[in-house]
């Protein structure tokens, strides 16, 4: 019998890894409700908009997942913010 570690999902925050690559940080992320797609993610660290990244090990860049999670909700945040801060359409005039 063989037994697996539980999955990023389910641990809880003290006992996730320092470090993910991005791969595992867009799964962690998607689980944990913000949902992003790879590329996308690719794209915000390529112009300095992504989560904040420990360096890089080889060729993957490394991110700790904790700050990335805020990463992500001041993302939500600001992007309300943004929303709201609009200005509202102007009634029709008859």
């Amino acid at each position: 019998m063989t037994t697996t570690s539980p999955t990023i999902s389910l641990m809880a925050d003290d006992q996730l890894p320092e470090l993910m690559t991005r791969r595992q940080l867009v799964g962690f992320l998607t689980e944990r409700g913000y949902p992003i797609k790879l590329q996308t993610m690719a794209r915000l660290c390529m112009l300095g908009e992504g989560p904040p990244s420990a360096g890089r090990w080889g060729q993957r860049e490394m991110h700790p997942p904790l700050p990335a999670l805020a990463w992500a909700r001041a993302r939500v945040a600001a992007t309300a913010r943004q929303s709201s801060d609009a200005p509202q359409p102007r009634a029709a005039r008859g």
